[in-house]
């Protein structure tokens, strides 16, 4: 896989158990997003640590917080240069992400309830990108978006969705 690609970043905090809609959890959502994806790309999950997984690894249950620095220190560690995160919180980690965060391009979309963390867009802008808020429920869509990010290797606000 070429290490300039996009890789995907998902937050499997213990958060993403709560239902995006009745009998579905956010966790059950991404999983869609997830699976609607086409091509090779690397995926990032993480809770209170960070791990490479595939599409059939990803673990069925959240738990624990959002560190995000170990996300984006992991991808790094990688090689990884960009990639896209979804996730539906707020950083439990701040101050250590802001650090993790240059030199990397990550584009976020906020998939949680309530109104978007103001954390977030400070963290996509350091990055040079943008973060997005969006309905998980609306799985089809978040898949078109992500693929479009991935295919494209486009990180930098030249795509506007």
């Amino acid at each position: 896989m070429k290490r300039n690609a996009t890789a995907l970043i998902l937050d499997l905090s213990s958060s993403m158990n709560e239902d995006c809609e009745p009998g579905r959890t956010k966790l059950e959502a991404l999983y869609d997003i997830v699976a609607g994806l086409t091509g090779q790309f690397d995926i990032i999950c993480f809770n209170d640590s960070a791990w490479k997984c595939s599409k059939d690894e990803i673990p069925t249950n959240g738990k624990g917080c959002t560190y995000m620095s170990t996300a984006i220190h992991l991808c790094k560690t990688e090689g990884i240069k960009a990639a896209i995160m979804i996730t539906d919180g707020d950083a439990s980690d701040k101050s250590s992400t802001l650090g993790a965060a240059t030199g990397f391009g990550l584009q976020i979309m906020f998939v949680g309830g309530g109104k978007k963390p103001a954390f977030l867009d400070e963290l996509a802008k350091k990055c040079g990108g943008y973060c997005t808020k969006d309905d998980i429920t609306l799985t089809k869509e978040i898949t078109a978006k992500v693929q479009l990010l991935l295919g494209s290797g486009e990180t930098k606000k030249d795509i506007q969705l």
